[in-house]
């Protein structure tokens, strides 16, 4: 079925996405009108979905800012996975 060392998808995947993203970055003007429409008038809620989705496409979703404990910075810990095999082992769990 698959031969060993040969990609699924020698092409690699297709470049659809730069150009839709310049289309619709063409587009900027009519989408911010049409977000203060639906954010005054309050109707087309199937219409945001979609405006988000297309923004996404031109301009990237927004950073989602993660922290650790206080919103201090995350901690990392090094462990020894063997060790920690041992350990659980030895524990019987």
């Amino acid at each position: 079925m698959f031969e060993k060392g040969k990609s699924g998808n020698p092409g690699g995947r297709p470049k659809r996405t730069a150009e839709l993203a310049a289309k619709i970055s063409e587009m900027d003007d009519a989408l911010r009108v049409r977000l203060e429409l639906i954010a005054t008038q309050g109707e087309h809620r199937d219409s945001v979905a979609a405006i988000k989705l297309l923004w996404a496409y031109a301009h990237g979703n927004p950073t989602q800012p993660i922290s650790g404990p206080g919103d201090g910075p995350i901690q990392v810990e090094a462990v020894d996975a063997l060790e920690a095999l041992r350990a659980i082992a030895k524990a019987g769990v």
